[in-house]
């Protein structure tokens, strides 16, 4: 598969790239050495490890959070008017950790990363008040009392989201100000999935990539204290394979639409900022808190099918004749956003 070809050779640029960052970590400064400069901050040797609490919300450009539309005729005026309810997801509880090793002198440190989300939003949208039609953004259907049918009026959307990150960092600061500063280079893989479930059938999209990326952590300390403010950025480019499918299926009518396997490669931007409180024990281990705001997007992720279905007759009182066919095939980028809350332990 192309897609696969791919991903070997972005993960052994990845390997290459994270090799080279011992050699080009740069000089070693001895911590009691003032540097007015950046210069080479290593931490204790040693594993550290720690776990993020997340509050996220979801959201999905296209049409990926839209359920149905009724159409209302007003014989008085003759104007038709077009409700929906899209979708409004919540905020959900996510979950992240991290396992990390301190090479000592070197000031480079190896880090693995892992984040998970998931979310399950419910919505019924209202046929009340004698309808005329009913519209889907997903399904073209032609039928004789389409107002009749509950076709995606109470349904739910349902999204799933895993991101694993290995990273290869080297730490620099500036010790009179307390300003830190951590390059990093790395490997991500990700898969998450879009479902829109309803009494009649479903809309779904599959997502994973893998490929490299590159990090800069800073954190300013703040009075000569423990405490800091922090920032995060990083950006992926990964080799993607999207799988888009739907149903529908009621009376007469069972239809199904796929669309081939689509390989891409598609961007991932995370950032966040925050504040952060550091312990330091008796032993030099570290205990840090931290809380901030955080947000991440990937680009061209879901795939979402537009499908024409036409119920017709052949003959007069004879069976039913359907037609169907794939119309229209929108790509949707997809994003989490929301306040965060870590606990970093460094043994």
């Amino acid at each position: 598969m192309k897609m696969k070809h791919t991903a070997y050779s972005l993960i052994s640029l990845g390997l290459c790239l994270a090799s080279s960052t011992v050699a080009l970590a740069g000089t070693y400064t001895p911590p009691e050495q003032p540097c007015s400069l950046l210069c080479s901050a290593p931490m204790k040797t040693g594993f550290y490890v720690g776990v993020t609490g997340l509050y996220l919300e979801p959201g999905e450009t296209g049409i990926g959070e839209f359920t149905d539309s009724w159409q209302y005729h007003d014989p008085a005026t003759g104007v038709t008017t077009s409700k929906s309810k899209p979708f409004d997801p919540d905020l959900s509880w996510s979950i992240g950790a991290k396992l990390g090793y301190n090479f000592g002198e070197s000031a480079n440190d190896l880090e693995f990363d892992y984040l998970y989300f998931h979310s399950n939003t419910h919505a019924v949208n209202d046929s009340s008040g004698d309808p005329q039609s009913f519209g889907s953004v997903f399904f073209n259907v032609n039928l004789p009392n389409p107002a009749s049918i509950d076709l995606v009026s109470d349904a739910n959307l349902v999204y799933n989201f895993n991101q694993y990150d290995l990273w290869f960092g080297h730490t620099y600061s500036q010790s009179p100000n307390g300003f830190m500063f951590k390059p990093s280079i790395g490997l991500r893989f990700a898969n998450m999935s879009h479902e829109l479930h309803f009494t009649a059938g479903n809309v779904k999209s599959d997502f994973e990539g893998v490929g490299p990326e590159i990090g800069f952590d800073v954190r300013q300390g703040l009075w000569s204290s423990g405490f800091g403010l922090v920032g995060h950025f990083d950006g992926a480019v990964l080799a993607s394979s999207v799988d888009a499918s739907s149903k529908l299926a009621f009376g007469t009518l069972n239809g199904k639409f796929k669309s081939p396997d689509q390989d891409r490669t598609t961007s991932a931007l995370t950032g966040k900022i925050g504040l952060d409180y550091r312990y330091t024990f008796s032993n030099a281990s570290v205990l840090a808190l931290e809380g901030g705001y955080e947000a991440i997007r990937y680009a061209g992720v879901f795939d979402m099918i537009q499908a024409d279905a036409v119920v017709v007759d052949q003959v007069p009182g004879g069976a039913p004749v359907v037609t169907q066919q794939i119309g229209t095939i929108n790509t949707d980028n997809f994003s989490l956003m929301g306040p965060y809350l870590s606990l970093t332990y460094y043994i």
